[in-house]
């Protein structure tokens, strides 16, 4: 859907446990009214991506912007305002 705003889009996400990188440069777009699924193996960062989207997850590079709202590095102490909003619209189920 070139053209559109994305209502979610991942820039550059950079996802770093310790030693580990769960998540390397991630850039996506979700369309408002598209159906995506995240495929992959057990340990892959699909959970840690859908964490890091809805502020659940701190991350340590890239950016997040859901509809107007914009998330940077550095957690809820930098993104108050935007994850206050964000929460207001997404939710997430966990898998147990």
């Amino acid at each position: 859907m070139s053209g559109t705003t994305p209502m979610i889009d991942v820039s550059g996400l950079r996802k770093v446990y310790g030693e580990r990188t769960i998540l390397d440069g991630i850039t996506a777009r979700f369309d408002k009214g598209r159906v995506v699924a995240l495929v992959g193996p057990s340990g892959g960062g699909k959970s840690t991506l859908l964490r890091c989207i809805n502020g659940l997850e701190s991350f340590d590079g890239g950016a997040v912007t859901v509809g107007a709202d914009a998330l940077a590095p550095g957690g809820e102490r930098v993104n108050r305002k935007a994850l206050h909003s964000i929460r207001q619209h997404v939710k997430m189920v966990f898998q147990q």
